[in-house]
This record gives C-alpha cells, sequence and structure tokens, in this order.
C-alpha cells in the first residue's frame, strides 16, 4: 500500500520493529545494572554504575529518536500513527 510520500506498512515498519528491540533491551540492561549496583557483591563497583548511565542515555535517546520518526512516518504518509497507538488500530487512506 502507498500513502501520500510512499509505502504504508499494516504493522510496524522494520526501523519501528528495530526499535522495539532496542528500547526493550536497553530498558532490560537498565533494570538489570541497577539492580546489581544494589547488591552486596557489586556494591561499590564501577562497571555496573558506568552500564547503567550508558544505558539510560541510550534509553532517552531512543526515545526521543522514536518521537520524531513517529512524528515524520506520520507526515511521509499521511498515516496518523500518534491516533493509531492510542486507539489501538491504524486507518490507511486509500490510494
Amino acid at each position: 500500500m502507498t500513502g501520500r510520500g510512499g509505502k504504508v506498512h499494516v504493522g510496524h515498519t522494520p526501523l519501528g520493529a528495530l526499535m522495539i528491540y532496542t528500547l526493550l533491551l536497553a530498558l532490560l540492561v537498565v533494570g538489570l545494572s541497577g539492580y546489581l549496583m544494589t547488591t552486596d557483591m557489586f556494591w561499590g563497583v564501577e562497571w555496573p554504575e558506568t552500564v547503567h548511565e550508558f544505558a539510560v542515555h541510550w534509553t532517552e535517546i531512543s526515545v526521543l529518536l522514536n518521537i520524531a520518526a513517529v512524528f515524520y512516518e506520520s507526515r511521509r504518509t499521511g498515516v496518523n500513527l500518534p491516533k493509531a497507538m492510542i486507539r489501538g488500530y491504524k486507518y490507511i487512506p486509500a490510494r
């Protein structure tokens, strides 16, 4: 299917799917490294804190890039993606 400016995917775009995996992995690393910092074994060890800080920054950047990409793709394809995320279904305009 093609929208106003290009191909419209019924589900996520390949880049959108990659972003989902990136965010899931980043949040997993944030949680795991945050937990490790509280354990006796890693209390005061520097690398879990460094990993945690990097993962938090990576997550923040990924979220901002995701928001920008959603609005860009909405304008490019003519599909209101934020509305689709809230309502649970996507209206794809006819060719």
